[in-house]
């Protein structure tokens, strides 16, 4: 979704986007906008399926199961969050509660992907000309991956084990609270082969590159 005409609405993170006034404080106002990241994806649900396209990416219309199996599913959602609720409490207190589970739990989710791509340290490559990237897929999931705080055990838990981005990235099927071990392992593996493991050793300071790689991009100054 990156290289499309289109600028994004609120963000850049490519320096191969158009630079516009608009960004100059992103790393200021999308730590507060993360928390609508949930808001914005149900909505999008409706246009990527109105437009048959996801941002840039076409859509093959979906058929009569698949559109029973969305419109049902968006109604179980409406039920159980909104109307079921509504029984016992005011409906503006159902939707206050709602509303406060979604932005944390939307926020928290954000800030945990964004620390492992969205930074400093990581990674771009571009393709060429025949789409092309000359770079083992191993290599590259290493190169366009951050990990931060593996050694943490409060944010292994907190995480879902995914501050181990490197070997979840390498690994997708193995199940998450194995990561840790398998991050010293790719680790050792980097180091015998001269290849960068990117990690950063606390949250705070990726939190910190992640800011910084905004300003950066927002700014012009990439």
């Amino acid at each position: 979704a990156l290289f499309v005409q289109e600028p994004p609405d609120v963000r850049r993170i490519h320096k191969s986007q158009k630079l516009l006034s608009r960004y100059y404080y992103q790393h200021i106002y999308l730590v507060f906008l993360y928390c609508f990241v949930g808001m914005k994806k149900r909505i999008q649900d409706f246009i990527a399926v109105y437009q048959l396209k996801n941002l840039s990416i076409r859509m093959n219309p979906l058929t009569h199961s698949q559109m029973t199996i969305f419109i049902v599913g968006k109604f179980v959602y409406i039920t159980c969050h909104l109307l079921l609720p509504s029984l016992y409490m005011p409906l503006p207190l159902v939707v206050t509660f709602v509303l406060l589970g979604d932005f944390i739990a939307w926020y928290w989710l954000v800030i945990i992907t964004q620390l492992t791509h969205v930074s400093a340290d990581v990674i771009w490559p571009e393709p060429d000309k025949n789409n092309y990237i000359d770079m083992d897929w191993a290599e590259l999931q290493v190169a366009t991956s951050q990990d931060y705080a593996t050694d943490s055990h409060f944010w292994n838990f907190a995480s879902g084990a995914l501050n181990n981005q490197i070997a979840h990235h390498l690994f997708p099927g193995v199940l998450q609270c194995h990561y840790p071990g398998v991050t010293r392992v790719v680790r050792e593996t980097c180091r015998e082969f001269n290849i960068e493991f990117r990690h950063t050793p606390s949250a705070w300071e990726a939190m910190k590159k992640h800011v910084y790689f905004l300003k950066r991009l927002g700014q012009g100054t990439d």
